[in-house]
């Protein structure tokens, strides 16, 4: 009696810190089949009217679709943005990341040397043992193509395990390692994947304890690099239509309209332009697939936002959005796992008479990362600026000269034997990890001027990645840099409303007014004390 498909969507978007991803919003959508019919010629698609510039100062957007990155973008035709003749407007892009799979049809969609990968197979059968393993994937996958898609069988996260369960179709599962061979897991012993449904092991914040499924042995729903985890459990049809057109072309009310438009092929050309300025819409979609009663179906989208660094749509292979793209493709490939940074520190600031006293809390150092595995905190930087948005000490500047990272007033860091610049750049750019200089947990700033207002962050980083080899050499990705990751550090956010003059501040950052003391103020002091020869601390 609702009417319609019958169909649900379940949205998430998601973003990280990480210079390398700060400006990509991540969307998710999960669609489930909830009537009791079967559908046999379903397509997903996604659809945005860009109003690049302002909503309104949509008229003057441009835009192309480059098919060899999967990126539809536009940009501002005069680079100025409305209200405000704000600017320079940069450029805005939607990346296609994952699409629907189709389980049933005998064919290798994803062209990956696996037939009919699915998100809900089930732990299937357990294969034991390096050779008995990388036999009989063999038999049962085209190797070549297998190989081409993800590395050596043999170096497959299963195969290193030697343990296999044949559900986890690109062997990405880990169980929890035996060290004492006593058939149990204990507290000490690595746990891998096999983290129960919940998808938290023992060492996640907020541990609730044991449940169903961990250290079992074997994958459950739920647990990383498994079914619903595991993006590469899908054998995925791709991207079947893309384009640019103005908006209201299509209003999308007319159902064998939207049909017609939505199922066409994909145009044999690598870019496709609208020239001159327009109100521009989009669409991305995927089909045709089935949709049995109770089946969900997934796919995800990237929106991209970076500065404006191409003068035409041929030029944007080179381009900063260009390279958001292929990190947003990386994080992807590890199923939208990225390093976590350190947890926030707790920061209070008290102002003085020409001074600000910061001191905070050692909640940062406890931070354990369950994508690296490890407790990986290694420092503080405290950042200091006059206006809540700390762009005037983001100073420090990638290889194509655009703003990446604050200079930071004062740098704290383990005494560890880690310091020095992070092998692993960032545009060109390498993270300070410090001097060794030890732990502080309060410092006082006496550059400041009285009456005048002041923002204070205090951001926590960890150590980062930096692969070796077996021989302790760093290792070196295929395209001869430093194949690891950057250090993350957290965020921090002033959210300052102009209209009514406040300001909302996060439990790592401050606003503070240093001012002279008032009239007559007399500082406490002791005159007398007695010592007390007992104590119990």
């Amino acid at each position: 009696e609702r009417g319609g498909l019958g169909l649900e969507v379940a949205a998430r978007g998601f973003q990280w810190n990480h210079p390398l991803a700060q400006d990509v919003i991540f969307w998710v959508y999960e669609i489930t089949n909830e009537c009791e019919v079967d559908y046999d010629d379903i397509y997903f698609a996604q659809y945005i009217d860009w109003g690049v510039g302002g909503t309104d100062d949509s008229g003057d957007d441009e835009g192309a679709y480059n098919t060899a990155l999967d990126l539809a973008f536009a940009w501002d035709g005069d680079g100025v943005g409305s209200p405000g003749n704000w600017g320079p407007v940069g450029a805005a892009g939607y990346a296609f990341l994952e699409s629907p799979g189709n389980s049933v049809n005998g064919e290798d969609d994803d062209d990956d040397g696996i037939v009919d990968e699915k998100r809900n197979s089930g732990p299937g059968e357990k294969i034991v043992g390096l050779d008995a393993i990388v036999a009989a994937a063999r038999a049962r996958y085209d190797v070549a193509k297998f190989e081409a898609f993800y590395g050596g069988l043999a170096d497959r996260p299963a195969a290193q395990a030697g343990v296999w369960w044949t559900g986890d179709e690109n062997l990405s599962w880990t169980p929890f390692q035996d060290a004492n061979e006593n058939g149990r897991w204990d507290a000490g012993e690595g746990i891998g994947d096999d983290v129960g449904a919940d998808g938290l092991g023992p060492q996640a914040p907020n541990y609730p304890g044991p449940d169903q499924g961990e250290a079992d042995g074997m994958p459950t729903d739920g647990e990383p690099n498994f079914d619903a985890l595991d993006k590469d459990e899908s054998d995925q049809i791709g991207l079947t239509g893309f384009s640019i057109f103005d908006v209201h072309t299509y209003e999308l009310i007319d159902d064998e309209e939207n049909y017609r438009v939505l199922s066409r092929a994909l145009p044999p050309l690598d870019d496709i332009s609208l020239e001159g300025g327009r109100n521009l819409g989009m669409y991305f979609s995927s089909g045709p697939f089935p949709l049995a009663a109770g089946q969900t179906e997934r796919f995800s989208m990237a929106m991209l936002f970076a500065e404006k660094d191409f003068a035409t749509p041929q030029e944007i292979g080179s381009s900063a959005l260009a390279r958001k793209k292929q990190t947003v493709q990386q994080i992807y490939n590890a199923n939208y796992r990225f390093a976590r940074p350190p947890d926030k520190p707790t920061m209070r600031a008290v102002a003085g008479d020409g001074q600000v006293t910061l001191s905070w809390d050692t909640r940062a150092e406890r931070s354990f990362d369950p994508f690296l595995r490890e407790f990986d905190f290694e420092g503080y930087l405290i950042l200091k600026s006059t206006e809540p948005f700390f762009e005037e000490s983001k100073t420090i500047t990638s290889a194509y000269g655009t703003a990446l990272l604050q200079k930071p007033l004062a740098q704290f860091d383990l005494k560890n034997g880690i310091r020095g610049l992070h092998p692993v750049a960032i545009e060109g750019v390498q993270f300070n990890l410090g001097r060794d200089t030890g732990l502080q947990h309060s410092y006082v700033d006496t550059d400041v001027i009285n009456g005048q207002t002041y923002y204070y962050a205090l951001v926590a980083y960890d150590r980062g990645l930096v692969p070796t080899n077996p021989d302790g050499s760093v290792k070196l990705g295929v395209d001869g840099q430093v194949d690891g990751l950057s250090p993350s550090a957290t965020t921090f956010v002033i959210n300052r409303d102009y209209l009514s003059g406040t300001t909302v501040t996060d439990r790592n950052t401050a606003e503070v007014t240093p001012r002279p003391a008032a009239a007559g103020y007399v500082p406490p002091g002791v005159d007398t004390f007695e010592r007390m020869t007992r104590g119990t601390g």
